[in-house]
């Protein structure tokens, strides 16, 4: 995919946050904390073109597994090319995810990474997604967002032991980053 196929998909979809993916320099400072030497699920909220998802993979041992879980048809549809037996690519609501993932026979996961636009929810379902993920993460897990904002923040700091913020400036745009450990 490129940035063209991303811009168009933007122009389209209302619900997608930015212009163009994630650089990939930004991608590695974002999963720089996962460990990727030992087997992981992981789960990506809106993985758009798949930027993350692809780098996900190129790291994961092969018994590994990445859930990836968005709305767009699009993206669904482009994604499922990808062909990888570690990739399940789930066409459904975030909001929903704790129902989408027990479908599957998940019940916990290790990690969450979500560069979604919380913005574009209400209060109520910012802090309802927070307690489901929070409801999915292990002990020591995390949930990972990078946003053009901290908003989420407020949200994740009375459900996760500890919620670390960072800045990636070498981003269009920047990224904050909050990494709400359980």
């Amino acid at each position: 995919m490129n940035q063209l196929f991303f811009f168009k998909n933007f122009l389209r979809d209302g619900r997608i946050a930015s212009m163009v993916p994630t650089a990939e320099r930004a991608v590695r400072q974002i999963c720089s904390s996962l460990d990727f030497r030992r087997d992981l699920m992981v789960v990506e909220y809106g993985p758009g073109e798949g930027v993350f998802t692809r780098y996900l993979l190129s790291r994961l041992t092969p018994r590994s597994r990445l859930l990836v879980i968005d709305t767009n048809p699009i993206f669904v549809t482009a994604l499922r090319q990808i062909g990888d037996h570690r990739l399940e690519v789930i066409s459904g609501d975030i909001r929903l995810a704790d129902q989408l993932l027990t479908r599957r026979g998940v019940d916990s996961v290790d990690h969450v990474l979500s560069g979604i636009p919380f913005s574009f929810l209400s209060g109520t379902e910012r802090a309802r997604v927070t307690l489901i993920t929070a409801g999915l993460v292990v002990a020591g897990g995390s949930f990972i967002l990078y946003q053009f904002s901290p908003l989420m923040r407020r949200y994740l700091a009375p459900v996760f032991k500890e919620v670390q913020l960072s800045f990636v400036p070498l981003n269009l745009p920047p990224l904050f980053v909050m990494k709400a450990i359980k």
